[in-house]
């Protein structure tokens, strides 16, 4: 079956085991693994707890809504993940100092002073955290990470793989051992073994094995869906300084002075908002000990929630995420437009089922998928970036339902064939966020589950390019 697997814009270095196999496992297999989330009452969506995770089950088609259009048959997934659990990245250093999130962090009797990992992995680059006496380097996933990754590969196998709904069977027709041939795509955002482990993670929960290593992992490496550079783009430059001159309210202005000031007079720091968020997270959703001025998160995480804690995350996510959606989402269309070129190119391989007619069984309509060679299920492992410039990309509308994504999230896209009878009357798609459904957030969508796919291909297909014009003028860049 043609189902390829398509690895991650980058050098895998995944973990390989002492035994010589090429599966990602941990160090100690069979010692039981201690995982945090005891310690506090209250744990924010953000530490993706198992129950947390458990809330992302992804829903089958309504039966109104598959019955509105005759019937509908699933046949390519898109999945974009967000890694798991990690250690601080290198914000929180101050150059010439130790890694200051807070006076006290790195002092030896802390427990935010030392961090091991237990993941095998072969990177032998030298370690740059040289401040942490433990094993763990800068940005690397921890046990619970991979245990969220695996478990959110799991919610998809419940939902596409073993799934009593015919009309949500993704794999319907295929031998279970194939779906490793190339008939998966798994593509990687960043050259680190967080995204790749990750990725591979996911995978481990998806089919339900460790053994994973037949996916390629060297010769799919795709530099070109990264997002462009300001260094090498004046366009996205431009973009940034227009997006950051973007005006903020005077409360919110006031609220950025606050929390400044309880990082520098009650923290002892003088690391960014964002910087601090860093260091609350890593610390706060692996159980560790952080100051007990930021003690005081009560489970409400709307706007009505008035602890230090939420107004950290709160104001770093408004930083990151409006800004995505000043003029007309100029910013997020440019970053995710290689990536939207991917995705096209893909939903693009299936074009032709809708030239077949008569299908008189789901064997026809696998067969045709076979034949026409189409990728069933495309996973990008990447960072929170994409996933907020994917949904920014699609419309003011998003603003409602976005939010920054915790530790392995996903955003989802089906494309599903519409019957007509027995033939193929076209092509829906339906997008869901963290298991919930978004596409009536799309532009065009009108509040619709599943809506016309062409709605999608032709709001994306105004950017979605990989040639860039990084010497546009004007406000407008793709219109």
């Amino acid at each position: 079956m043609n189902l390829l697997f398509l690895l991650l814009p980058i050098i895998f270095n995944l973990a390989y085991p002492l035994d010589g196999e090429t599966h990602l496992r941990r160090k100690n297999d069979g010692d039981e693994l201690k995982f945090p989330f005891s310690r506090y009452d209250y744990y924010p969506s953000y530490c993706s707890t198992p129950d947390e995770i458990k809330k992302r089950k992804i829903p089958n088609v309504r039966k109104e809504v598959d019955e509105s259009m005759n019937t509908t048959r699933i046949i390519q997934v898109f999945t974009f993940i967000r890694h798991g659990s990690r250690t601080p990245e290198k914000s929180i250093r101050i150059p010439g100092k130790n890694s200051s999130c807070w006076k006290g962090y790195m002092d030896s009797e802390a427990d935010t002073s030392i961090w091991n990992c237990d993941l095998y992995s072969n990177n032998e680059s030298e370690k740059v955290w040289i401040e942490n006496p433990g094993t763990c380097d800068f940005s690397q996933l921890l046990n619970e990470g991979y245990e969220q990754e695996v478990a959110a590969g799991s919610i998809l196998r419940d939902a596409y793989i073993s799934t009593d709904s015919d009309n949500m069977r993704l794999f319907e027709g295929v031998d279970e051992s194939e779906i490793l041939e190339p008939s998966t795509i798994m593509l990687y955002g960043d050259i680190n073994d967080l995204i790749v482990m990750s990725g591979e993670a996911f995978m481990q929960g998806f089919l339900q094995t460790q053994r994973t290593e037949r996916f390629e992992r060297k010769s799919n490496i795709r530099r070109d869906l990264n997002r462009p550079k300001k260094t090498n783009c004046p366009l996205v430059e431009k973009l940034l300084l227009a997006a950051k001159q973007y005006s903020y309210s005077i409360e919110e202005m006031n609220e950025k002075e606050a929390l400044n000031n309880i990082i520098r007079d009650d923290l002892s720091s003088t690391i960014s908002i964002r910087a601090v968020k860093e260091c609350l997270m890593t610390t706060y959703c692996t159980d560790r000990t952080f100051p007990d001025v930021l003690n005081d998160f009560d489970g409400v995480e709307d706007e009505d929630g008035e602890s230090k804690f939420m107004r950290i995350l709160r104001y770093d996510e408004l930083k990151r995420i409006r800004p995505l959606f000043h003029n007309e989402s100029a910013l997020a269309k440019v970053y995710s437009s290689r990536l939207w070129v991917e995705v096209v190119k893909r939903i693009q391989m299936a074009d032709k089922i809708e030239n077949f007619h008569k299908f008189d069984n789901d064997q026809d309509l696998t067969f045709i998928l076979k034949f026409l060679k189409v990728n069933r299920f495309f996973l990008y492992s990447g960072h929170a970036k994409e996933i907020l410039f994917l949904m920014a990309s699609l419309g003011s509308n998003m603003t409602k339902v976005l939010k920054y994504p915790s530790y392995a999230s996903a955003l989802i896209i089906e494309i599903h064939a519409v019957f007509q009878k027995s033939n193929i009357s076209g092509r829906a798609f339906r997008m869901l966020y963290d298991g919930k459904v978004v596409t009536p957030y799309v532009d065009n969508c009108f509040g619709q589950e599943l809506c016309d796919l062409q709605v999608l291909l032709d709001v994306v297909g105004r950017f979605a390019t990989s040639e860039l014009n990084c010497y546009a003028e004007g406000d407008t860049i793709f219109y």
